[in-house]
């Protein structure tokens, strides 16, 4: 891992990998937001694993004049890297109609079972990276059936996980009650991302697809002083809602922004005052950098993460400052692919945000991979396993 100090130009045109599990609500998400005024802006790629690509049938009839892609018959995620990368070249390079201006967006309409991390991988492929693409990873979470069950669990964790928003879908034939439970659910497997909870589908469509925060960046301004507000730094479980407030969150349905239900109640299956419900087999980790650590021992640190957790890392986000650089410096990655470390103004991190999220990997079993000791890792406090999985 190589340091790039230089930073990055807004990016001209934002990928959107559309992630969730099979059944989810991912193309019925996209055909709402195709279907409204002011998508022409807007190109799709539809991936499929099959030789009959139904999905894209049907986005292909209900989205008249929107450029369309579709790969069938293979999984984009492991053996369709080549295709894609040629084919979001295609459609940046290609003529834009007249009156039409020039292509904003590409949405990637993944399979049920495909993990954004190989994909984020792809798309840092030389062709695409010189074309300074701002990516973004969007996931459908179905509320009625939720998505956390045994046989799905590996694929839908890490497509939650690597989501920087999480649409909440069939919410309107969800109960109140148990839409908060999946608010908690999601909060104890990504409390980074953006909840997209929304009885209005046109307004959940928009908010998926043209959110203008810059991808990466994640609201890390705001988030910090979130915390700073909360006394509690550094991170620990008690600001994980404050953390996942300020970077797009509300409070559920029925419940205040500290999970308390306005009747009085707790958020069921909860501690007082916990606005998640911890997964056993996710881990929403902290860490720390020791003291005087530089940039090397910090990047020889993340490869020894990245090669002992392999698919049970599911993302990393990270805001440190390290001994041989004067800004603070953003670090995330999705499943092992890490962006590059990019410098961030300090006004916009006073101080350290380090959070690690696995799968079936605890504090300790990651202090005892390596004797480099530039990073200790801890559960944040009052973190316990539940006695109830949402969607089990």
């Amino acid at each position: 891992m190589h340091a790039d100090w230089s930073g990055e130009a807004a990016a001209p045109v934002d990928l959107i990998v559309l992630s969730g599990f099979l059944g989810s609500g991912k193309t019925t998400l996209l055909l709402q937001y195709l279907n409204d005024a002011g998508t022409v802006d807007t190109g799709v790629i539809v991936n499929e694993v099959g030789e009959i690509g139904v999905d894209g049938v049907i986005v292909a009839d209900g989205s008249d004049a929107v450029p369309m892609t579709l790969l069938a018959n293979g999984c984009v995620c492991c053996a369709m890297r080549s295709s894609l990368v040629d084919t979001v070249a295609a459609l940046l390079d290609a003529p834009r109609p007249a009156g039409r201006g020039p292509l904003r967006r590409i949405i990637l309409e993944t399979s049920g079972v495909s993990r954004p991390g190989p994909i984020i991988a792809a798309l840092a492929d030389p062709e695409l990276a010189r074309r300074r693409l701002r990516v973004a990873v969007v996931s459908t979470y179905d509320c009625v059936t939720g998505a956390l069950q045994a046989g799905r669990f590996d694929e839908a964790s890490a497509q939650l996980a690597a989501a920087q928003r999480i649409v909440l879908t069939k919410r309107d034939l969800a109960e109140n009650r148990d839409v908060a439970r999946h608010w908690a659910a999601l909060a104890g497997i990504n409390p980074l991302a953006e909840l997209i909870d929304e009885e209005d589908r046109r307004q959940a469509a928009r908010r998926a697809f043209e959110d203008t925060a810059p991808a990466g960046d994640g609201g890390v301004a705001q988030a910090l002083a979130a915390l700073r507000a909360t006394g509690r730094m550094p991170l620990d479980a008690g600001a994980l809602p404050s953390l996942a407030q300020a970077v797009g969150r509300r409070s559920p349905p029925g419940f205040d922004t500290a999970g308390h239900a306005r009747d009085g109640r707790e958020m069921p299956g909860q501690d007082a005052g916990a606005a998640r419900i911890d997964h056993p087999r996710v881990h929403v980790l902290t860490a720390a950098l020791a003291e005087g650590a530089g940039w090397e021992a910090l990047a020889l640190w993340l490869d020894d993460l990245s090669a002992f957790c392999g698919e049970r890392l599911l993302r990393v986000k990270a805001v440190l400052r390290v001994s041989d650089c004067d800004d603070p410096i953003l670090i995330q990655s999705v499943g092992t692919t890490f962006s590059a470390p990019r410098r961030l103004r300090a006004a916009e991190a006073a101080d350290n945000l380090f959070v690690i999220i696995t799968r079936d990997l605890d504090a300790d079993a990651i202090n005892g991979m390596a004797a480099n000791g530039a990073v200790s890792v801890q559960a944040p406090r009052g973190q316990r396993k539940p006695s109830l999985a949402v969607g089990a």
